[in-house]
């Protein structure tokens, strides 16, 4: 994946930090009652630069837990301070059920190539 030629912590590595601590607070909630949870949006600003390298952390604030999801705000730090924001939605899934019907869709395109 090329996310660029620019050698500071890409975008792309800062949405799968901040998922990673939204995961870790929807853990701390305890309110999956059993279910996996996936994320389905991010508004993410990436405010400014952070060097290879650096201390990199985000951490995420449940604001929200409704039928249409978990809903999320989370910043991310470095040494020098916020790098950047982000709102995340997630939504809890049968995780057996999603990953066969996920599956069994790949496969079906892959046979009609």
């Amino acid at each position: 994946m090329k996310t660029g030629s620019v050698k500071v912590l890409s975008t792309a590595i800062m949405s799968a930090l901040m998922e990673e601590a939204s995961c870790n607070a929807l853990d701390k909630a305890k309110i999956s009652n059993g279910k996996a949870s996936v994320g389905v949006s991010i508004d993410l600003v990436h405010r400014r630069p952070s060097a290879i390298g650096a201390h990199v952390h985000a951490v995420a604030k449940l604001t929200e837990n409704t039928p249409k999801g978990i809903f999320f705000e989370i910043e991310a730090f470095d040494e020098t301070g916020l790098i950047g924001t982000a709102k995340h939605r997630r939504v809890f899934v049968d995780q057996e059920a999603f990953e066969k019907k996920c599956y069994e869709a790949s496969k079906k395109a892959q046979q009609n190539k």
